[in-house]
């Protein structure tokens, strides 16, 4: 039972279709996630594994974990997810989001943060809207949908670091999508407007959306995207994925 115990609680079976698992010590060694996982804690419990699939491949190209208990890093930080060193930042596709879908540009596009988010909001429209197709996609956070290019400049010791530097581009796994002329509905959490920094948010009139979504939807704009949605009633107390499910198919 405690094997798939996180899993269960937070998108049942649904979030077994595309592999997601509880993952132990031994299977994160052969995954090579030991230089992200304290020493301490390499065998401690489960982790429960979130594979990002090749879609023109069919297998498991990278993974993140998420912590079967919380527990502290070297820079004070508490990660709800961990990725390998040297990974880069990834768009997670739940297994009903098909290359077909990503590159039809028919299909309305779903853009959520987290893992288990664009897992519950995808079954939600898979009851909601069984006849109709939708392209869900969950972002590393809020952010999680852009980079910035990064280049070496010399630091005040005489030495020399890599910072991200220059204007926003959509990650990799964004810019493999076709999104001229698609429909695109962003939702993100909706706590923004309680955050000390919300102040410096802009918010856009065309998504009705706070900062990170409003940036997002300018990149995908830039792309060729049309009609873009914001979405926020899914993070409304008392509601959940039905909830966005329903906004979305209205």
């Amino acid at each position: 039972m405690r094997r798939n115990y996180g899993i269960a609680q937070s998108a049942g079976e649904f979030a077994l279709a595309p592999g997601v698992r509880a993952a132990a010590d031994n299977e994160l060694r052969e995954l090579n996630f030991q230089a992200s996982l304290p020493h301490e804690e390499r065998s401690r419990g489960l982790q429960v594994c979130f594979p990002h699939v090749n879609r023109e491949l069919k297998a498991e190209a990278s993974w993140r974990i998420k912590p079967d208990a919380t527990f502290r890093l070297s820079d004070g930080s508490h990660p709800k997810y961990l990725s390998r060193v040297g990974d880069k930042g990834r768009a997670y596709f739940p297994h009903t989001t098909t290359l077909e879908m990503l590159s039809d540009p028919k299909v309305n596009a779903v853009i959520t943060e987290g893992k288990y988010k664009a897992l519950a909001i995808a079954e939600a429209l898979q009851k909601a809207e069984p006849k109709r197709k939708f392209a869900v996609i969950g972002l590393q956070g809020v952010n999680g949908g852009r980079h910035r290019e990064k280049h070496v400049i010399p630091t005040a010791d005489g030495g020399h670091r890599k910072k991200p530097t220059g204007p926003p581009n959509l990650i990799d796994d964004l810019q493999s999508v076709e999104w001229k002329k698609r429909t695109v509905y962003i939702g993100f959490n909706s706590d923004v407007a309680s955050k000390k920094h919300a102040s410096a948010f802009k918010q856009s009139k065309c998504a009705g959306a706070w900062g990170p979504e409003f940036v997002l939807a300018e990149l995908l704009r830039a792309q060729g995207a049309d009609g873009m949605r914001g979405v926020q009633g899914h993070q409304v107390p008392g509601h959940g994925p039905r909830f966005y499910a329903k906004g979305v198919s209205d």
